[in-house]
């Protein structure tokens, strides 16, 4: 695991406060997962841009492959588009120190 990815999960965690981020059930050690909102592949890393991919704002931590898909807004450019927005203005929050 990267650094980054480990910085993506460790916020992750921070920000689940132990339950999935979809179903809310409580998230047992070793069967969570780091789910992308974005996925992280070359083509979306050529689309989008690592900033976006890497930053620890797309994605969530979810109890299963069930949740994990719900996550994934990849089948919608208007939703990558919420997302691209989000992550961006969560970013420029957290460079502020806001």
């Amino acid at each position: 695991m990267t650094p980054k990815q480990e910085e993506q999960r460790e916020k992750a965690i921070e920000r689940s406060n132990g339950f999935c981020a979809v179903c809310g059930r409580p998230l047992k050690n070793g069967q969570m997962q780091y789910a992308h909102k974005i996925g992280n592949t070359e083509t979306n890393r050529k689309l989008y841009g690592s900033f976006f991919i890497d930053s620890t704002y797309n994605g969530e931590l979810v109890c299963s492959l069930a949740c994990n898909a719900t996550v994934d807004v990849g089948k919608s450019k208007g939703k990558i588009l919420d997302t691209l927005a989000d992550i961006l203005l969560k970013e420029m929050k957290d460079f502020r120190g806001e």
